[in-house]
């Protein structure tokens, strides 16, 4: 893990917030560092779809959902990553 973190930058982000797919590109992976992430699609303006949860000390990689509309890893909690 540490080797993964060697050069990356330590982000924190809100509660709510969203790091867009179409604007990191599909390959995007983050590890959290503290919080909760759910890697999640919009399936409509009201529904969303959760694929996965990335906890303290995982990797959150969108590229196995890829195919998935609007897809998105948005901070369950207060979450810091790199």
């Amino acid at each position: 893990m540490q080797r993964l973190m060697v050069g990356s930058s330590l982000t924190t982000v809100r509660r709510g917030e969203r790091i867009v797919a179409s604007r990191t590109g599909n390959d995007f992976a983050i590890i959290v560092i503290a919080g909760l992430a759910a890697i999640e699609s919009r399936i409509d303006n009201m529904r969303r779809q959760i694929h996965a949860f990335a906890f303290p000390r995982e990797l959150a990689c969108l590229k196995p959902f890829e195919a998935m509309p609007e897809l998105a890893i948005t901070a369950v909690t207060e979450m810091r990553f790199c």
